[in-house]
């Protein structure tokens, strides 16, 4: 066991307690105070909590993984190269294998063909012999013939008598002593001829050898490399499956974190839910108790408008402390007490998230809240007032709000469908009217999913002028049977209208040939 698994046993358990616990009591203290990240619910805020934490577990399990064991590294980041690396010198095994086999049987063929020059060369040298045989047989008879004609000339004066015989015989010799030189000079040629056949051989032999032996040296060779290729072939693999090991056991690691994860948000969950059921007994027991009525409602918006993001750092703050003196006024109408800071209400949220669980005053929410405001891409910003808790009539005190905004971004353009449905016009007259208001309630719950906010005074979310839904009641009816219907913007709208501005939405029957 290397120091670096040693290492890793000991800090991943400790890291991954520590931001298990700093995420668990995050997560209780903001569930606990109902506080709000970036105008998120407390619950959706918690929650996100706990996905951060078990993001944070995964990260650091892997950071930490990664940075001491280059194996994991590679694993996760180099793993399709090493795959492809694996497949490539298979292919060029499989290569060398095909060229190996080809060389095999090429000194194969090569040792045929020496084979068969040993045995012409056998032949040639019997033929050889044979012929040398022949003139030894004709140098014997030569040396016989030569043997008897100096026994004839020392013969010569003593056998006078004889020399007619003896010239006779003289020429006879003569002429079979020509044969045999002629002979000798033939069998002179062909010995010289095999001579120079077998050299041929010879030199053709020793060039067979001579390829052979490069044969053999290029299969030892390749026989080599195949065997280097096998052996890193075989490294490789293993490597590979340790890999695919220290992969199985991260994925195992990843589970048992997830699951740790997961139990630490079941466990927030639960105190959360406690808390709210903790809270709404208290308020039940305060609303008994006091019998006062209620004034604001936890997220009771107080008061509402849209700020130009064109302004300066300086006039957009000033303007959000307008927002808030007017609020001020709402809430001690219905009697609030004015505090130290001059208002009826007092402002706790939103925290910067660089502040997060300290008490940060009011002038610098207000300042953190300009900044984003002004790094708004759209031109409008709405900006409410809400309660942050539940406030009773007579109560005293002031309310605690916090300030809330969203981008004003455009919802619809002037003349773009909202919502379509198909009604039937051979139905009743009044059947027909039903219909339509439940179309009406399909555009409410649209412009609703839409984040569109209903005008302050009226509580409305849209009009639509009476002579539009007159005009589409007659076309239907007229029609007698089943027709699409659009309902479209009337004007461009926004998240928050203008102030003496309403959301309006007109009402048409699409002509069938559409």
């Amino acid at each position: 066991m290397t120091f670096y698994t040693i290492f890793a046993l000991i800090l991943l358990p400790i890291l991954g307690g520590f931001i298990a616990w700093a995420g668990d009591v995050i997560g209780y203290r903001l569930g606990k105070s109902r506080r709000s990240l970036l105008g998120m619910r407390p619950r959706v805020t918690a929650r996100v909590v706990g996905i951060v934490v078990g993001v944070l577990l995964v990260l650091a399990t892997l950071a930490v993984a990664a940075a001491g064991s280059r194996e994991v590294s590679d694993a996760l980041f180099n793993l399709a190269q090493l795959r492809s690396a694996q497949t490539t010198l298979g292919h060029q095994n499989d290569v060398l294998q095909e060229q190996v086999q080809t060389a095999r049987q090429q000194a194969d063929k090569a040792q045929t063909q020496v084979t068969e020059l040993y045995e012409q060369s056998e032949e040639l040298n019997t033929q050889v012999e044979e012929t040398q045989e022949m003139l030894r047989r004709a140098n014997s008879q030569l040396s016989s013939v030569r043997s008897q004609l100096s026994t004839a000339r020392r013969d010569r004066d003593k056998v006078a008598a004889e020399r007619d015989d003896l010239t006779a015989q003289r020429d006879k010799l003569k002429d079979q002593l020509t044969q045999l030189t002629d002979k000798y000079v033939k069998t002179n040629a062909n010995l010289a001829e095999a001579e120079v056949n077998l050299q041929d051989a010879q030199q053709q032999n020793d060039k067979l050898r001579a390829k052979n032996e490069e044969l053999h040296a290029e299969q030892t060779k390749l026989k080599q490399e195949n065997l280097q290729l096998v052996s890193t072939n075989d490294t490789l693999r293993h490597r590979q499956e340790d890999l695919n090991r220290k992969i199985e056991k991260l994925n195992n690691s990843i589970t048992e974190f997830d699951t740790r994860a997961a139990d630490s948000r079941a466990r927030m969950e639960d105190a959360e839910a406690e808390a709210r059921a903790l809270l709404n007994d208290l308020f039940a027991w305060q609303m008994g108790a006091a019998g006062r009525p209620l004034m604001y409602e936890p997220g009771e918006e107080i008061i509402c408008a849209v700020l130009d993001t064109d302004q300066t750092g300086a006039q957009m703050e000033a303007s959000i402390w307008e927002l808030l003196h007017i609020a001020s006024g709402i809430a001690a109408g219905r009697g609030a007490v004015i505090g130290e800071n001059g208002m009826a209400v007092k402002v706790l949220a939103p925290i910067p998230p660089e502040r997060l669980g300290e008490e940060v005053p009011e002038a610098e929410i207000v300042r953190d809240l300009a900044r984003r405001i002004r790094r708004s891409p759209t031109h409008g910003f709405v900006v409410s007032v809400r309660s942050l808790r539940r406030v009773f009539e007579g109560e005293g005190g002031q309310v605690q709000v916090e300030l809330w905004g969203t981008p004003n971004s455009r919802l619809f353009r002037e003349g773009d469908v909202i919502l379509s449905a198909s009604l039937d016009g051979s139905a009743p007259r009044g059947e027909v009217f039903r219909d339509l208001l439940t179309l009406m309630t399909q555009i409410r719950r649209v412009l609703r999913e839409r984040d569109l906010m209903p005008d302050p005074e009226t509580g409305q979310f849209f009009t639509v002028p009476a002579e539009d839904i007159l005009m589409v009641m007659d076309d239907l009816l007229e029609a007698g049977g089943k027709r699409k219907l659009e309902a479209v913007a009337g004007v461009d709208i926004y998240k928050l209208m203008p102030e003496h501005e309403a959301v309006s939405v007109r009402l048409r029957v699409v002509p069938r040939d559409t």
